[in-house]
């Protein structure tokens, strides 16, 4: 039933589906057919027209409240908007929800490109989500990206939380979105999850892509900012400097076999550690270049992926190897070691 009164009033499912992209038309339709009991309506028609206006009513209050959302603060100043204080987190975090579908799509696109008709329409398309919720969606991302491009003393994570006025998992599932895009990392050779359909939660990573990029952040990024640490690319530069493929291989063997406590089963001959050596090298030569991040997984795929599946070796085996090798008494006096290998470790995780 709704109530006229001087102060509008809130529909709840209204709201939902404004958020979800539904014209209001459509969501009129939708509350008949899914949210009333039709055997209390006697006119469904009347019954319609009744509800048209009531949807188009509350549209009206949320097209102007989306003012107020894309900087949530300004929430404090604004009258108008019938909000009560306790339940802005669950509005704020319906309207700042992000599907998995397009989270994967955007993953690590131009920020400028993203509020283009063309875009939205192209995604809209390949994901069957409302226009509507693509465009919401799109600016969010876009607001929120360009807000943490700039160096701060906070954590990305906490910038996004206290800016934004979303829960910290929420903020989390940004940050990691925000640093694809602006290092724009092609996801091209990584193959998609089998099950993509849900909104992300943010509580925890929803795919192997996710996880991965999560790992890469703590390892390779700045803990107050999007780009990667200066010292961790000092480190890879050295690196780089002191060691050569055939130099590193026998490094590797020597590492493993004498330092880890478990001797391998590839013999020093054999050619996994020229594989390993010569991939750990060209990610290093890859994330000191102009290009950064932007090539990772496609040189993951054809330096390490493939050369070691087509020798016979089960990509664990050599996640496993780089994981020891960080963990080594040699490797771990030198962090720019520990977390080379370890972001490598974590990206073979997404083939």
């Amino acid at each position: 039933m709704l109530v006229v009164s001087d102060k509008p009033e809130i529909d709840d499912a209204v709201w939902s589906l404004w958020v979800r992209g539904f014209m209001a038309i459509d969501a009129a339709q939708h509350l008949i057919t899914h949210s009333y009991d039709s055997s209390l309506v006697t006119d469904p028609e009347a019954q319609l027209t009744s509800l048209n206006k009531h949807v188009e009513d509350q549209y009206v209050i949320f097209d102007h409240f989306q003012d107020y959302m894309v900087a949530p603060l300004t929430l404090h100043i604004q009258t108008a908007v019938p909000f009560l204080a306790e339940s802005l987190p669950q509005y704020l975090s319906e309207f700042y929800s992000i599907d998995e579908v397009l989270w994967w799509e955007i993953y690590g696109r131009k920020l400028s490109i993203l509020l283009r008709k063309d875009t939205i329409a192209d995604i809209a398309e390949k994901g069957h989500v409302p226009p509507r919720s693509v465009a919401r969606q799109m600016e969010n991302i876009a607001n929120i990206a360009a807000a943490m491009r700039a160096e701060e003393n906070t954590t990305l994570v906490d910038r996004i939380r206290t800016e934004f006025l979303i829960s910290e998992g929420l903020s989390e599932a940004y940050a990691r979105l925000a640093f694809s895009m602006y290092h724009r990392i092609d996801r091209s050779s990584v193959p998609m999850p089998s099950k993509i359909a849900t909104t992300v939660s943010g509580a925890r990573p929803f795919c192997a892509l996710d996880s991965v990029t999560d790992s890469l952040m703590a390892l390779w990024g700045s803990t107050t900012g999007l780009d990667l640490n200066q010292t961790f690319i000092a480190s890879v530069q050295l690196i780089l400097r002191l060691h050569s493929e055939d130099q590193l291989a026998g490094t590797f063997y020597r590492v493993l076999n004498t330092n880890s406590g478990r001797p391998e089963d590839f013999p020093a001959s054999h050619p996994v550690w020229g594989m390993l050596s010569k991939s750990v090298l060209s990610i290093a030569s890859e994330l000191c270049s102009p290009t950064g991040l932007s090539h990772l997984f496609d040189t993951m795929q054809a330096r390490l992926v493939t050369p070691t599946l087509k020798a016979g070796i089960d990509l664990p085996e050599v996640q496993g190897m780089c994981l020891r090798l960080a963990g080594s008494a040699e490797c771990v006096g030198d962090r720019g070691w520990v977390e080379l290998l370890g972001g490598i470790a974590a990206g073979v995780s997404v083939f």
